[in-house]
């Protein structure tokens, strides 16, 4: 079992923080987890990297993300040090608002 799909909602409304460093935060235990589980359960090697897919939600609004964690970011993280690169790709989706009903008449 592996955790690929990530969904944070956004509970800034109780914290002024928006749920992006929530959603990095999941991804990279995500990582670990899905790493102590190959090599403890399966008796595989851990993976170098991982792809995760992230939504967060605003009200109605979403942001998808690509966050791609390395175990470079791990260790990064296990001992409070900074990653070389950025790790997450935001992506807006554009939506085209319909035509109202009374503009068409």
């Amino acid at each position: 079992n592996k955790v690929l799909l990530l969904i944070q909602e956004d509970k800034s409304h109780i914290k002024l923080q928006g749920p992006e460093p929530q959603l990095v935060a999941e991804a990279i235990a995500a990582f670990q987890t899905n790493n102590r589980k190959r090599k403890d359960k399966l008796f595989l090697d851990p993976l170098e990297e991982q792809v995760f897919a992230g939504i967060t939600m605003s009200g109605t609004f979403h942001r998808f993300y690509k966050i791609r964690v390395t175990a470079e970011l791990d260790r990064c993280v296990r001992y409070g040090t900074y990653p070389t690169t950025d790790r997450v790709q935001p992506h807006t989706s554009r939506i085209e608002t319909p035509q109202r009903w009374d503009e068409t008449t």
